[in-house]
């Protein structure tokens, strides 16, 4: 329903606004678990106001035992959904693959992510809105405001695809107000309903800019380069509705002193390891440059565009000085276009760094397209990327099933490699209780993709699995499922190179509580002996292993939760014990602890070696608004210790204070009798507005 401005609610959780008396109530919620497609048990009140700047949802969450709702935590981006919340998606331009999902829970965190391809949320994508929520006898409430500068849309659509979620963690239930089907995933938004009669709205004069000013101080404490480093630090961004559904960026010197540590893991293969995008920058608008569907999903390695190798060479960070994009959709046309000035090592050769990428809906749900990037970071070779890619769906498949089909083909073009190809397609099943899928890669021996990932060329890799999963009426278990994988990975010739097949069976009881059982073999053929770590160095030639590998997941709906894994026992022609240990621990609303444990213990014919990665995450959430975060992270096969703390308080919606500290050190001999060494500590005082017109 359309409100004037004047009428529009205060967003302060208090629902009882004369206004919302005026709007439609949605409550006609069904079970996606544990009964899929029947009514809910606790009752639902959704409604919906707009006037012509934002969008209003007023929630009516009852709940017959208020007092042992799980809460989760007070923050913003950070542990929303380990309590009770609902969650709002929304397709504005009814592409049934791309959108954004806004969530929000019992103490008012709230949560934000860029939704892509039907994939996981990009929950590092934020936005500028509201939400505020209030405990009531017989549940909690909940208001909304989404202002339309916050999103892109076409203002010739007054439909948007629109879906409404809420978890009870304390009865273990998931609801839904369409797709309530258990096959369908969570963040699928092809059979969301639509949210009509959209018309009249504005996004102003469509200007966002952003201005930071930042003091840092940096200290090298090593000797030989101990050195003070003082400095104030200006950026900005520039943000420009072009239409409604297309907007223009401009950087200047954009600052990432606010993204969170690389998560260290243990590398126990001779190939690289992805780690994902953290920059918010870069993830404002993911979705627009995402090529080649599940493929690149499942498997990364060939992907045409990696975010992270703009600002980084060779692990080294890199001033991005000046850059531009362009994002949203032109008529029917998806588009993504990015280029940026960005530093070269030592500071010399500078390079000019572009991606483009252009898609158009085609059938009903599906959609072809092109990709084209330029340069390298490490300015050595002229290299270009260019690739087209289809991607099929169709949600009707016998009936109601999902069917999808991807396919993609990359050639690159570098000054020093040459030319070569990578070819990528994909068939998947993903329904219930049969789901099966199949993935095929081949990456030419001279693929070199310079604003890619790749991190095994001159192979054909296939993935195939298929999996049953039985959800039961019991009131101990919610759910059972058996499945297998396998995946062989050889050379151009067809000659094995790698093998691993799984069998495994996992159940899920009615708290929410998890298990799985995996029995594992596998075969590698080695070319080259290559080190671990220690005297542990894995020999030529040919091994085969079996190993078990037993995980356990509890209940978000507890103030504590668990997360353990452990891999067993052999490993190429020795033996290995690998583990993780993870906990979270939610004493109150304020405080959220973290710590966690990797560790490999590792025994081989040449050597061994064990290996620690303890780290310690502790979150204080003095409002949604305002946090403390703190990370510690070390390992003991390169001794390194990292610390960070980092102080937010957004004082204003687009509007924040930003304090942060770092030690990098290393702690050597043993890890229990340690001797620690600060080689740098940093500092940084930043300051923000965003200012819109």
């Amino acid at each position: 329903m359309r409100v004037g401005d004047s009428e529009a609610p205060s967003v302060d959780g208090d629902i009882s606004d004369s206004v919302w008396a005026r709007a439609k109530v949605i409550s006609d919620f069904y079970q996606v678990e544990p009964k899929g497609g029947e009514p809910a048990t606790e009752r639902t009140e959704v409604r919906v106001l707009y006037d012509q700047h934002a969008l209003y949802f007023a929630f009516y969450c009852h709940d017959s035992d208020p007092e042992h709702i799980p809460l989760g935590a007070k923050a913003r981006d950070a542990g929303v959904v380990n309590g009770d919340f609902v969650r709002i998606y929304l397709d504005p331009n009814v592409t049934r693959r791309n959108g954004y999902a806004f969530e929000v829970n019992v103490l008012g965190g709230r949560e934000d992510g860029l939704l892509s391809n039907n994939g996981e949320p990009i929950y590092e994508w934020n936005a500028i809105w509201a939400a505020k929520t209030k405990r009531v006898a017989d549940g909690w409430t909940v208001e909304v405001q989404i202002p339309f500068r916050s999103i892109s849309f076409d203002a010739k659509n007054s439909s948007w695809g629109f879906d409404l979620y809420r978890r009870m963690w304390r009865i273990s239930q998931r609801v839904r107000w369409t797709s309530a089907d258990p096959a369908i995933q969570t963040f699928d938004l092809t059979h969301a309903g639509l949210l009509t009669g959209i018309d009249g709205i504005t996004q102003g004069m469509g200007l966002d800019i952003q201005t930071y000013g930042a003091v840092r101080y940096k200290h090298e404490w090593e000797q030989g380069q101990r050195e003070d480093d003082e400095k104030l630090a200006l950026s900005g961004n520039l943000f420009y509705k072009i239409t409604p559904a297309l907007t223009g960026t401009l950087t200047v010197n954009p600052d990432f002193s606010n993204t969170p540590l690389d998560q260290r893991r243990i590398n126990t293969t001779r190939f690289a390891l992805f780690y994902p995008e953290t920059r918010d920058f870069f993830l404002q608008d993911a979705s627009a440059f995402e090529f080649g569907g599940r493929p690149f999903q499942v498997n990364p390695n060939g992907a045409a565009f990696f975010s992270r190798n703009i600002g980084l060479v060779n692990g080294t960070a890199v001033p991005i000085k000046v850059g531009g994009k362009f994002s949203g959709s032109i008529d029917d046309w998806n588009v993504g276009a990015f280029t940026a000035l960005a530093g070269g090592l030592g500071g010399e050769n500078d390079q000019v760094l572009s991606v483009a990428r252009l898609s158009h809906p085609v059938l009903a749900e599906s959609k072809v397209g092109f990709i084209l990037t330029n340069g390298d970071p490490t300015g050595e070779t002229d290299n270009t990327v260019a690739g087209v890619d289809f991607q099929y769906s169709d949600s009707h498949f016998l009936g109601n099933k999902q069917f999808q089909v991807d396919l993609g083909y990359l050639r690159s073009m570098s000054s020093l490699n040459g030319d070569d190809n990578e070819y990528v397609a994909s068939v998947a099943f993903p329904n219930e209780p049969w789901s099966w899928a199949i993935d095929l890669h081949e990456v030419g021996e001279n693929f070199t993709p310079a604003l890619g990932f790749v991190n095994r060329t001159g192979v054909r890799d296939g993935i195939a699995g298929v999996q049953y999963i039985k959800r039961v009426d019991d009131p101990h278990v919610q759910w059972y499922a058996v499945g297998t994988q396998h995946r062989a990975t050889t050379d151009l010739s067809n000659h094995l190179e790698s093998y691993s097949g799984t069998i495994y069976a996992g159940v899920q009881n009615n708290a929410g509580d998890q298990a799985f059982v995996n029995l594992n073999q596998n075969v590698e053929i080695v070319p080259f002996a290559f080190g671990i770590g220690g005297t542990a160095v894995v020999s030529t030639g040919t091994h085969r292993w079996t190993s078990v590998n037993v995980n356990f997941n509890t209940s978000l709906k507890r103030s504590w939760s668990l997360n353990a894994d452990v891999v067993c026992c052999d490993f190429y022609d020795g033996t290995a014990v690998q583990t993780f240990v993870g906990l979270t621990w939610r004493p109150d609303e304020t405080w959220e602890l973290n710590p966690s444990m990797s560790t490999a213990f590792i025994d081989l014919p040449t050597g061994s070696v064990s290996i620690y990665v303890p780290g310690l995450k502790v979150n204080v959430n003095f409002s949604p608004d305002m946090t403390i975060q703190s990370e510690l992270q070390y390992d003991n096969l390169s001794q390194n210790f990292n610390a960070s703390v980092r102080y937010r308080w957004e004082y204003d919606p687009g509007s924040e204070l930003f304090v942060a500290l770092g030690e990098s050190a290393s702690i050597n001999d043993r890890l229990f009798q340690p001797h620690y060494a600060s080689q740098t500590t940093q500092a940084s005082v930043r300051i923000g507005h965003t200012f819109r017109y």
